[in-house]
């Protein structure tokens, strides 16, 4: 603690002397400042000479790249974990009296824990199952200890080497251990190297089955999960040298591909994705029999069933032929000796032909398949619609699943026929008579077999135009009298008399004449006529002009012998 105070001077007189204050000092830095290493924890124990009315301590670690560790306390020592290894540190410490921080005591110095070892690796050796491991020399270490433990028992097994690498032999197949290594000096243990887990060769799986499954070319193998396995593979070889596998991580597998009528010996072997374990005992099967060959089939189009043929296999006794449609139908025959006959079948289907033998307790699996059609079904949903002013027939149906070629006969009573092809839904028929009753024949062909016909009903064509049409003038009356001769196919008939000043004048009778009265004299009139029917107009008749007279005097030959006119 300092008085301070202040006087003023000109070199020649002082001043008096100011007020006095009292200045105290930072503190001195803490004494006897000391550490312990706990190579355990691997942290430092620092400790010093408290001091009274200290409100608080800070220990600080510098290592040799100048990485800081501190702990502060209100205490006279403090724990600073977390040290890095194989480091030496200058450890200080100040103290802080609530208004200045002390200087820094003298640093001491201390090693902390030496490192552990580094690139440790390990490899277990398939055939013996020895552990091999090994690592990088650690500097100043005078030995290294490698720590094995079992992860499912916590067995452990110790390795001491003065070098670096050392091998550790009799553990368990199929377990998995940990493996750290440490290094160790005259004062202590380093921390253990980031753990490494390795798995001892797996165990050889036990229980091995075999089941042959009828009408496949695989078997299924089964057997009980051995330690330490991550998959399993399943050979078979057969007399013949023929061999096959399949790998699994469950306890079946199906071994694909076997020869049909062979003897095969199965074993398996468990494996880790490093080793494999030591074969199994070995099952011997005897596989299903050979499948028929040189399938045919013969398809009879008017009854849709079929013929099929084969070439026998060796060893069966029986065999099975069956036909498969697109549609879920299915149709089979049974019989000892090759060749039989499949009757039944669903029309415009595709079947799928294949025939197994059988050796009394066991089918082939399925023959080659052999496709064939059958003939097409007779078309439905058929509708048939007249185009009246083209006069042809307009017939559609439903598309079938498959693509087929169309044909479309429209038939007439006395023997006429007009056709159209199309690989569409629809199919227009142009060209017919007029007046005449048509019926419409409609059948799908696949290239190979024609199916039936569906039938239409009858449908009236057009009627025909009428003929000899005729226009006599009344000529007392002035009135025109249209006739003419029936026209096949109408119902009834449509007569237009038009003239000068926009006249036109309608008559519908199903009759063969129509008189138009109150006519103007000496004009001259177009006379056409319609056939009609219940649902189509006929084609105009050509114009008939006729001109009406004057006069009451008019000579009555001039006008019977004018009466008629054909306009162009």
């Amino acid at each position: 603690m300092y008085s301070t105070f202040v006087i003023a001077s000109n070199y020649i007189c002082n001043s008096s002397f100011s007020d006095t204050i009292s200045v105290e000092t930072a503190p001195c830095p803490p004494g006897d400042v000391q550490a312990l290493l706990d190579c355990q924890e691997n942290q430092a124990l620092v400790s010093w000479l408290g001091s009274r009315g200290m409100i608080s301590y800070t220990a600080t670690m510098e290592d040799q790249v100048g990485g800081l560790l501190s702990c502060s306390t209100i205490a006279s020592s403090c724990q600073i974990p977390n040290l890095k290894c194989g480091q030496v540190y200058a450890i200080s410490v100040i103290h802080h009296d609530g208004i200045c921080p002390s200087m820094p005591s003298h640093a001491i110095q201390m090693k902390s824990v030496p490192c552990g070892p580094t690139h440790v690796q390990s490899e277990v050796q398939c055939l013996s199952g020895v552990l091999s491991i090994s690592w990088d020399r650690t500097k100043d270490a005078e030995g290294y200890i490698a720590t094995v433990v079992s992860t499912n028992t916590g067995e452990m097994v110790y390795c001491n080497s003065t070098s670096p690498a050392c091998n550790v032999s009799n553990l368990q197949c199929g377990d998995a251990y940990s493996v750290q290594v440490r290094s160790y000096n005259g004062s202590c243990l380093s921390m253990p190297s980031q753990p490494l887990v390795i798995r001892e060769v797996p165990c050889a799986p036990t229980n091995v089955t075999a089941q042959r499954t009828c009408g496949r070319s695989s078997v299924e193998v089964s057997w009980h999960a051995s330690r330490g396995a991550q998959s399993y593979i399943a050979v078979a070889v057969g007399e013949s040298g023929h061999r096959t596998t399949c790998s699994s991580n469950t306890t079946t597998c199906s071994i694909p591909d076997l020869h049909c009528s062979s003897v095969y010996s199965i074993r398996l072997m468990a494996v880790d994705g490093n080793c494999s374990s030591l074969e199994s005992q070995s099952v011997t099967l005897r596989t299903v029999p050979c499948p028929p060959t040189n399938i045919q089939s013969t398809v009879n189009c008017s009854t849709n069933s079929a013929t099929l043929s084969w070439t026998a296999s060796l060893n069966a006794v029986s065999y099975r032929g069956m036909a498969l449609g697109r549609d879920g139908h299915n149709v089979t025959c049974d019989v000892k000796t090759p060749g039989c006959q499949l009757n039944g079948l669903h029309c415009g289907q595709e079947y799928v032909f294949v025939v197994t033998a059988s050796d009394g307790s066991c089918e082939s699996p399925n023959s080659m398949e052999y496709r064939h059609e059958t003939a097409p079904c007779a078309p439905q949903n058929v509708s048939r619609f007249l185009n009246c002013a083209f006069n042809s027939l307009n017939v559609s149906w439903a598309l079938g699943l498959r693509a087929l070629n169309y044909t479309v006969l429209a038939r007439t009573a006395g023997g006429a026929v007009l056709s159209c092809t199309t690989t569409t839904s629809s199919c227009i028929v142009a060209g017919l008579q007029c007046g005449q009753n048509y019926t419409a024949v409609i059948t799908a062909n696949n290239g190979e077999c024609e199916g039936p016909s569906s039938v239409t009903r009858p449908v009236q064509t057009v009627p025909c135009m009428p003929t000899s049409v005729q226009a006599n003038v009344e000529c007392a009356s002035n009135t025109v009298k249209a006739s003419w001769g029936p026209a096949a196919g109408a119902l009834s008939y449509i007569s237009v008399l038009t003239g000068p000043d926009r006249y036109r004048e309608t008559c519908m009778t199903s009759d063969l004449s129509c008189s138009f009265r109150g006519l103007t004299c000496a004009q001259t009139y177009t006379l056409n006529v319609v056939s009609q029917d219940s649902q189509c107009n006929g084609f105009i008749s050509p114009n008939i002009t006729v001109t009406t007279v004057c006069g009451q005097n008019t000579v009555t030959f001039n006008c019977e012998l004018d009466r008629v006119e054909h306009g162009k």
